[in-house]
């Protein structure tokens, strides 16, 4: 399972408050958790916003994930609690959606994503031809946007992994 993103810690959340982002919508992770790490409780996925009713509206969307929690930073025990986040807590690894690197597919994904337009879509790309992907989040989950000619799609990035 693709984990692209960023794990938190203590100078990007400064960055990501001298820019503004004051309010944090903090969920679980599923792809942040490593099966080989002992002592994994939960991995969190810690959203950013520079807008209230934006973060309300994400927060509201996952109002039944057991760790759904909107951090309002001019709340000093809010902010309080994000530096500790950002310190690092033993078994609760917090990512933020951030790409770790640029998106690049690779052959893997490539695979994959050939085989989801030839099973799920009618386009008819060519072997040479570039299908175009960028990766986006929408209330915590990763999607991906494929792209050929004047084709456009947005879907879940797990149907891809699925493939």
């Amino acid at each position: 399972m693709l984990n692209p993103f960023t794990r938190l810690d203590a100078r990007l959340l400064q960055r990501l408050l001298e820019t503004h982002h004051y309010w944090f919508v903090r969920q679980s992770y599923p792809r942040g958790k490593d099966p080989f790490q002992e002592g994994l409780k939960a991995a969190l996925l810690l959203t950013h916003y520079d807008n209230i009713n934006q973060a309300q509206i994400h927060f509201q969307a996952i109002a039944t994930d057991p760790y759904a929690f909107l951090y309002e930073t001019p709340k000093p025990e809010h902010l309080a609690r994000l530096h500790t986040a950002a310190g690092g807590v033993r078994g609760y690894p917090v990512f933020v959606p951030i790409l770790r690197v640029p998106w690049d597919p690779g052959p893997g994904v490539e695979h994959q994503i050939r085989r989801y337009v030839s099973q799920k879509l009618t386009w008819d790309p060519r072997r040479g031809d570039e299908i175009r992907s960028n990766l986006f989040v929408q209330f915590g989950e990763i999607f991906i946007t494929l792209r050929y000619h004047a084709h456009e799609i947005k879907i879940p990035f797990a149907d891809i992994e699925r493939m």
